[in-house]
């Protein structure tokens, strides 16, 4: 039977509250065989931008809500699994962007995100040559422009919108359906022979150039 849903606030880029939260989970359900470290946002508000205007605080911010919460996250999945012996298959699905890999500038100008996504797909990739023989895989997803909050001030854009919709013409009104996006992390939970990937969610970004 699966257990009822069950949930915890924690801040991710800390080491104590992201054990916390894999404590409280694991009590709720027993030792996860998948993952999704799905935290993360924009870092404007902390100074993202171009990088020659970038401050070591920008760029540390944009680490610690990008990256270090993908990475302690992980940490605890592939942690807990070897420490209980636990038997395969297991999967761990990390979030990159295809913004950070096939950038839009001048729209899109956060050139320290771009290097923390860069960076979730480079320890995906490290990560899962590393695990392989223990049967966990840790695969990407990189989503286009989404209809999230977090793309808020994209969609009320008008030229942002008109943008989206020519860049990304297989999402509804430019923007990528976050259900798309979740389809593709619960394949990859079940792919066993798939690892070290990164699958782009992008309603046609990828192919279709600015």
């Amino acid at each position: 039977s699966v257990p009822e849903a069950t949930g915890s606030v924690a801040d991710l880029s800390d080491d104590a509250a992201t054990a916390a939260a894999f404590d409280a989970a694991e009590r709720a359900m027993g030792l996860p065989d998948g993952l999704v470290a799905v935290a993360g946002g924009s870092a404007r508000r902390f100074g993202d931008g171009p990088v020659d205007a970038l401050t070591a605080d920008a760029v540390r911010a944009t680490a610690d809500l990008d990256l270090v919460t993908t990475l302690l996250a992980l940490r605890e999945f592939t942690a807990r699994r070897i420490a209980a012996a636990a038997p395969a298959p297991a999967a761990a699905v990390l979030i990159g962007s295809v913004l950070a890999r096939r950038p839009a500038s001048p729209l899109f100008v956060t050139h320290a995100y771009a290097a923390m996504k860069a960076g979730i797909e480079g320890a995906a990739r490290s990560a899962a040559a590393h695990y392989a023989d223990r049967g966990i895989t840790v695969n990407v997803v990189a989503p286009g422009l989404t209809r999230t909050p977090m793309a808020r001030r994209a969609q009320e854009d008008p030229e942002v919108s008109a943008y989206a919709r020519r860049r990304q013409p297989l999402a509804p009104g430019g923007f990528v359906d976050p259900a798309d996006v979740a389809d593709a992390c619960a394949w990859l939970l079940g792919a066993g022979a798939v690892t070290g990937q990164v699958i782009e969610v992008d309603g046609g970004w990828g192919v279709l150039g600015g």
